[in-house]
């Protein structure tokens, strides 16, 4: 059952579910405090499954008995890195450094157990979407090992938008936030960012991994230019997030550099 619905005139949910049973306790965490004020709660049965259960894909080489529930891979910010051209690129909505970060996680990701788990690939936007999986098909030693590590559809790349993808779940989710410019307002920089509902569904789709790509750097470079009322309620679940993530006590969460994951590329 879902509970991304928003009330039309208010970032308060209308009809809140108070008890979660399908994510892990702490990626539900992350959703109650940025769309539910912190009253979503994850049932007792979940999280005794959680503790005694490990995840059923791990992300090598971060070792054994550090395999938090939510891992950010955290991308350079056009306007800070010197020499760095690329960001968001044409056609528009697209980022090729994060569909090369997509296929560096994908190569390091190990099953766990016998039985295959499912895996969801997600971006707000359609034509990242395609790229993504343009990309990854086109890697015949990739998907060897996808088909290998998660129950999918043959020769076909898990990847969604995520209106395409709401009401789905899977077991592991990657998630391309896309968005890395210099725009002078939060519409033109954010952009679907901005929609409260598609970021809840996208971070509330995980069971046991959610796998975040984007730049904090960038994200965070927007917290001030909200200038009135409408903006700060736009971007306050980013900034809810974004600020979780940096807090984090690194149990719950992890931020890793994609300059990190690049010297494990395959």
């Amino acid at each position: 059952m879902d509970f991304q619905q928003l009330h039309p005139k208010s970032k308060v949910i209308a009809s809140p579910l108070n008890i979660q049973h399908r994510m892990h306790p702490d990626i539900a965490n992350i959703v109650s405090k940025c769309f539910y004020d912190g009253e979503l709660e994850t049932s007792e049965e979940r999280i005794e499954y959680c503790n005694k259960n490990n995840s059923s894909v791990v992300l090598n080489p971060l070792p054994v008995f550090f395999q938090p529930a939510i891992i950010w891979i955290d991308m350079p910010w056009i306007q800070n890195t010197l020499g760095m051209q690329t960001g968001e690129e044409m056609p528009r909505y697209t980022n090729k450094d994060e569909i090369d970060a997509i296929e560096i996680i994908i190569n390091n990701l190990q099953r766990t157990q016998d039985t295959k788990s499912s895996l969801a690939i997600l971006s707000p936007y359609r034509r990242q979407v395609k790229k993504i999986k343009e990309h990854l098909e086109s890697k015949v030693e990739l998907m060897s090992h996808l088909e290998d590590t998660f129950s999918i559809q043959a020769d076909s790349a898990p990847c969604h938008t995520v209106d395409s993808f709401q009401g789905n779940e899977a077991d592991t989710v990657i998630i391309s936030l896309v968005r890395n410019n210099n725009a002078p307002n939060i519409k033109s920089s954010l952009g679907f960012l901005t929609d409260a509902r598609r970021t809840n569904v996208l971070l509330s789709r995980a069971r046991s991994k959610l796998i975040i790509i984007g730049s904090l750097d960038f994200l965070e470079s927007n917290f001030s230019q909200a200038r009135n009322e409408d903006d700060k309620e736009k971007i306050e679940p980013i900034k809810k997030l974004v600020n979780l993530i940096r807090a984090s006590d690194n149990k719950t969460s992890a931020i890793i550099n994609y300059k990190t994951i690049r010297g494990w590329s395959k």
